[in-house]
């Protein structure tokens, strides 16, 4: 989600530059933006960084259908060594 009628297309960077110029802001840039594990690309965190704007770009993806148990267990504190800031 990339909030109100900003109609900014990720995934579909190009240019020399990294920062998308095929990419048109239709005339708002958010602050920020929610986006699934998908999105994840080298591509598309520059096109971010060019444009200012923060992701939130969800790390993994959850199981469907957990048990209860492990549906409400409490997340591990530790991050894995190789976690990226």
């Amino acid at each position: 989600m990339l909030g109100g009628r900003c109609g900014l297309r990720v995934g579909s960077v190009s240019g020399g530059d990294g920062c998308g110029d095929r990419v048109p802001a239709r005339g708002c840039t958010p602050d920020a933006a929610a986006l699934d594990a998908g999105y994840f690309s080298a591509a598309n965190i520059t096109l971010f960084e060019c444009r200012n704007i923060v992701p939130y770009i969800a790390t993994g993806r959850d199981l469907h259908h957990p048990n209860w148990r492990e549906r409400f267990a409490a997340p591990s504190p530790v991050l894995p060594d190789d976690a990226s800031p």
